[in-house]
């Protein structure tokens, strides 16, 4: 039986968002077999590409909300479903 080790993980860097996604719209694999390239999860990989075709970037949100106003970062969520009530 395998033995899992539960850490915490940061956020994943710039480099390796980038490349998980230049893999995958190379055709160089499914979803699933990207993220077992990569070693992220399957969720991860959904999530970048999600978060692309939603905003246009793929810098992890809490640096992307950086730059942003909190009008704009509202806007945002909004527009990817979230609601506040």
């Amino acid at each position: 039986m395998a033995e899992w080790v539960l850490r915490k993980r940061g956020t994943t860097s710039l480099d390796l968002r980038g490349r998980i996604l230049d893999t995958y719209d190379a055709g160089e694999g499914t979803r699933e077999d990207v993220a077992r390239r990569f070693r992220v999860s399957l969720g991860m990989v959904k999530k970048l590409l999600q978060q692309r075709r939603h905003t246009g970037d793929i810098a992890a949100i809490a640096a992307a909300l950086a730059q942003v106003t909190p009008k704009d970062a509202l806007g945002w969520f909004v527009s990817c479903g979230f609601s506040f009530c």
